[in-house]
């Protein structure tokens, strides 16, 4: 189990080099479309991404309703915690709150699609 947990940590970590190697390849060509905090966006969910992956290794249960529950709180913490983000963001800075929020929630989708992906395959290693 433990090996599991380092390689999918692992895995979230080489997935977070790819997305800033993208996200530094599309600022470098279009910088209109991304804010200057994009680097600082792909760290939050590098480590929001892994707690979630790390928790995921913990639980001890087969079952896939329990599985799920706790999948689902956990997306709805990130989901609050990102709105509470772009929130204060666009209080504290409202002319870049437009780029901030477009660079956000593209990287929200993309880790959102590897969480997924992970959680899906953790699933499957517990009840297996």
């Amino acid at each position: 189990m433990k090996k599991n947990l380092q390689k999918d940590l692992l895995f979230n970590f080489i997935f977070s080099l790819v997305i800033l190697g993208a996200a530094g390849m599309v600022n470098y060509l279009f910088p209109m479309f991304m804010t200057p905090y994009w680097y600082w966006q792909v760290v939050f969910f590098f480590i929001i991404t892994g707690l979630m992956v790390w928790t995921s290794h913990k639980i001890k249960t087969k079952e896939t309703v329990g599985f799920a529950n706790v999948f689902i709180i956990m997306t709805a913490a990130k989901l609050i915690l990102a709105i509470t983000l772009i929130s204060i963001f666009t209080y504290i800075n409202p002319t870049k709150a437009a780029r901030f929020a477009l660079t956000f929630v593209a990287f929200y989708l993309a880790y959102l699609c590897f969480e997924v992906y992970m959680l899906l395959k953790i699933n499957k290693t517990i009840n297996s």
